[in-house]
């Protein structure tokens, strides 16, 4: 026996106050009963948080996604909830900011959230992403399209159900590949990151497919004439424009009004209320992509009236909750790390069909249709979206 061990078994115990005594017996026991209960966290709620910006033009996005959480949750909450907790839903303002979105990511990883879904805006859900990687917070993005979200994947824990730009890209450009064989085509952005990945990515599999480069002309956002644009891309077959709806409408009514009859191919931005009403007949032709997974979901979200490129977002907002759900109910946790594991492992069933997630984190989603603007509703073979009157 060492010298240490001899006098701690040696010194003789110093006898306590029998107040004392008592004292210490009574906390022992108040302690035993506290560690026999439950985990105070046991019962606390699965939160899911929705960040976007409450003002501006995402700012719909950011309501829509709210919504469609609220309503699975709710789904959840009236079969008993998850593992015994009950799901809750919050909203989170990134002002579409990269810089506030960056303190909004740090203020839902200090709260412990379960699931972020939304950041619609691009350079916001990049920022706040490389902080939920960090800290393997679960993200699911169901807007933002941007090729580094999982190209230059922040860590395990960030997916996405959205699709990816370059790919909608690619679907384009193989769309004006095939009609340069007629003539030339022109490809027009408005400079935003999400219309120059589109655009980029059009372009090189036009290059890549006709062995032609097709026009390009950029336009700023917000204006409402092109003259020069117009000039440009008038003799143009088909063109294909990446951008939003308004500056949309514009140039398809400059073009025809300067008798240009090629096709007009948008980005999935213009299938839309704003669009519709705005433009209504005068926009009569114009087509636009949208993710084969909206248009599958079209017959289970008519009743919402949703705009056809729109029912990404709630469509992939339910299908987020409902492969995160079965999840958590099959691991019997709510940790991102054990989520993010168990989400990559194997295809999930869901109202589309199984789901699976690649090594980047992107959905093995199908690709991109077409739909058209008859002058009074979107259409696309068996199906149809008649916007609400305004």
């Amino acid at each position: 026996m060492n010298q240490r061990a001899a006098i701690l078994t040696t010194t003789p115990t110093p006898k306590l106050p029998s107040r004392l005594v008592a004292g210490v017996s009574a906390l022992v026991a108040l302690l035993g009963n506290s560690l026999a209960c439950p985990p105070a966290h046991a019962d606390r709620a699965f939160v899911i948080a929705v960040a976007g910006p409450v003002s501006g033009r995402a700012a719909n996005d950011t309501e829509r996604i709210f919504a469609d959480a609220r309503r699975a949750a709710d789904r959840i909450n009236a079969a008993g909830g998850l593992i015994g907790r009950q799901v809750e839903v919050v909203r989170a303002d990134d002002g579409c900011d990269r810089a506030k979105a960056e303190g909004v990511a740090r203020e839902l990883a200090a709260k412990g959230v379960a699931l972020v879904l939304g950041h619609p805006c691009t350079n916001p859900a990049l920022a706040a992403a490389a902080i939920y990687g960090r800290q393997n917070i679960l993200f699911i993005a169901t807007e933002t399209r941007h090729p580094s979200l999982t190209l230059k994947r922040a860590g395990a824990s960030i997916f996405r159900l959205s699709g990816r730009d370059d790919q909608q890209g690619q679907a384009a450009g193989r769309i004006l590949a095939r009609a340069a064989r007629a003539g030339p085509v022109a490809i027009i952005h408005d400079r935003t990151a999400y219309a120059r990945t589109l655009a980029n990515s059009a372009e090189a599999m036009v290059e890549a497919a006709s062995g032609s480069a097709p026009i390009t002309a950029t336009i700023v956002g917000g204006d409402k004439d092109y003259p020069l644009v117009i000039k440009k891309v008038r003799q143009a077959r088909a063109i294909f424009f990446a951008g939003f709806p308004m500056e949309a409408g514009f140039l398809f009514t400059a073009l025809r009004g300067a008798g240009s009859d090629a096709t007009f191919l948008g980005s999935d931005s213009l299938a839309t209320t704003e669009f519709a009403t705005t433009f209504g007949a005068d926009a009569k032709g114009v087509r636009v992509l949208v993710g084969t997974n909206a248009l599958e979901a079209v017959a289970a979200q008519a009743a919402d009236a949703i705009p056809a490129a729109n029912r990404n977002s709630p469509s992939m907002t339910a299908i987020a909750i409902e492969m995160v759900a079965t999840a958590v109910t099959e691991t019997g946790a709510v940790d991102g790390a054990t989520l993010a594991q168990a989400l990559s492992s194997k295809p999930y069933a869901t109202r589309l069909g199984p789901v699976r997630f690649n090594t980047n984190g992107d959905c093995d989603l199908p690709g991109y249709d077409v739909l058209e603007w008859t002058g009074e509703a979107w259409e696309s073979p068996g199906l149809s979206w008649t916007p609400p009157l305004p």
